[in-house]
């Protein structure tokens, strides 16, 4: 039987170690070869499970969409859903790979360095602000592996 761990600081490697930067390194890659065909729509620390010297990515479903009070309602985590999303009403891999970079942060720094959420999503939702260390259309074309190794680069960036 696999032992599982939710992903939380007192079950990882130490943070920002060799080990923990193969670990992600290893799941991006593996994010590389569906992303195009698969969409998750909630890429976050409590959707991710650590079992030894591997991660997995729990929680697809309902994946997307679902029917809330008789209205379709996306599904995905404030606020990472990147600005052609909001503004096409989908979710995309895009979304994703902003969900995915800010997960690296947290596991490999424990940071979240966004500051208020809720200020945040009104603010991407009105002035389309950008969240992430490099401009956000050129963001969302790097591959998974490439966001980990901007997570290690950015290590000390702060929303401004």
């Amino acid at each position: 039987m696999l032992e599982q761990k939710k992903l939380h600081p007192k079950t990882w490697p130490e943070k920002s170690s060799d080990k923990l930067i193969k670990i992600l390194l290893k799941f991006a890659e593996e994010l590389d070869n569906i992303s195009s065909a698969i969409v998750h729509g909630d890429i976050t620390k409590k959707n991710l499970i650590l079992d030894s010297n591997k991660l997995y990515l729990i929680d697809w479903e309902p994946c997307l969409k679902q029917i809330r009070r008789g209205y379709s309602t996306l599904l995905y985590t404030e606020p990472y859903r990147s600005l052609n999303d909001i503004k096409n009403n989908i979710l995309s891999y895009e979304t994703d790979k902003i969900a995915f970079f800010f997960s690296c942060l947290y596991i490999l720094y424990r940071r979240r360095p966004l500051g208020v959420i809720r200020e945040i999503v009104l603010a991407r939702k009105k002035q389309a602000i950008c969240i992430t260390p490099i401009h956000e259309n050129t963001f969302v074309l790097l591959n998974f592996q490439e966001l980990v190794n901007l997570a290690i680069e950015n290590k000390n960036w702060e929303l401004n």
